[in-house]
């Protein structure tokens, strides 16, 4: 697990700037610690929804592969974060880092916290799309 916070806030604030101008400026309101786990918990969303959707930073979609399966690495990728050992992936380290750091568990992550409108996993992951979600929020404020 990539664990150096530096190199994974600045990971995380490329994908927010490359992926969404808004979101990017919305977070400079906040202070600095809230702004980089804000910045940590959009790249996490991000590649939930670039992977589900075959895309990078919302291009082109890639309608040839299984998205049944490209949920379940999104899920297998979230419970390696959520248990500290490596993901590969910087976004999921990312996800990891504001776990232990805010207290987000994977109840909260699988949308049971009641944050949501669902208690599916698939409807947090694309509810990331639409914005940081009032559960984001609360967290990054810890």
């Amino acid at each position: 697990m990539r664990t150096d916070r530096a190199a994974l806030v600045a990971t995380a604030h490329a994908s927010i700037v490359r992926g969404s101008k808004s979101f990017a400026s919305a977070s400079r309101l906040f202070d600095r610690t809230t702004r980089e786990r804000v910045w940590l918990l959009y790249a996490w969303c991000r590649r939930c929804d670039d992977l589900v959707d075959g895309q990078d930073h919302g291009g082109a979609m890639d309608a040839s592969a299984d998205v049944a399966a490209r949920l379940v690495t999104v899920r297998e990728l979230t419970a390696l974060a959520f248990a500290g050992k490596p993901s590969g992936d910087d976004a999921f380290d990312a996800l990891g880092l504001v776990a232990r750091e805010t207290g987000l568990t994977v109840e909260m992550a699988n949308d049971d916290s009641g944050y949501g409108s669902s208690s599916s996993f698939s409807c947090l992951v694309n509810d990331c799309e639409n914005g940081i979600s009032r559960f984001a929020l609360d967290l990054v404020y810890r």
